[in-house]
């Protein structure tokens, strides 16, 4: 299987990749390292995971400025049974955790491929990086399209 994998945090960004590599499947690498314009990059990162044709496209994205954990799936039911899943780990530590349809999102409503797009406050990084790391593997090493 093919792997879009964006992940604004290099460490989980390599085990993630790593993990999935293990067992077979190729990794595109989304993540944006240089700072660009946000409409520019979302363009740029639309664009490869249409062209090199990713089956699932999955992103992390850390910031300061957010309190809660929230999910958001792309259209059809892979992305939302994969984004359910994923809520149910990490509302298992970090309560208030919500998953949305994200068809409003442009990066959701532009890539072909099915996209689970996770927004998390950065204060929870290394508490994912520590607790959940290996469980998060296994729940993107289970997508079946």
């Amino acid at each position: 299987m093919k792997y879009g994998i964006d992940i604004n945090n290099e460490r989980i960004l390599k085990a993630i990749s790593e993990g999935l590599k293990y067992r077979g499947n190729f990794i595109v690498d989304l993540t944006e390292h240089e700072n660009i314009i946000i409409g520019k990059m979302l363009l740029k990162k639309v664009l490869i995971a249409n062209v090199t044709n990713i089956d699932f496209y999955f992103a992390i994205e850390f910031k300061n400025s957010w309190f809660n954990c929230e999910i958001f799936y792309g259209e059809g039911s892979s992305s939302k049974i994969y984004s359910e899943k994923i809520m149910n780990l990490l509302n298992s530590r970090f309560k208030n955790t919500v998953c949305n349809d994200g068809q409003h999102l442009y990066l959701l409503k532009n890539t072909k491929a099915p996209v689970v797009y996770v927004k998390i406050p950065l204060q929870y990084e290394e508490k994912l990086e520590g607790l959940f790391l290996d469980e998060l593997i296994n729940i993107l090493r289970s997508i079946e399209l």
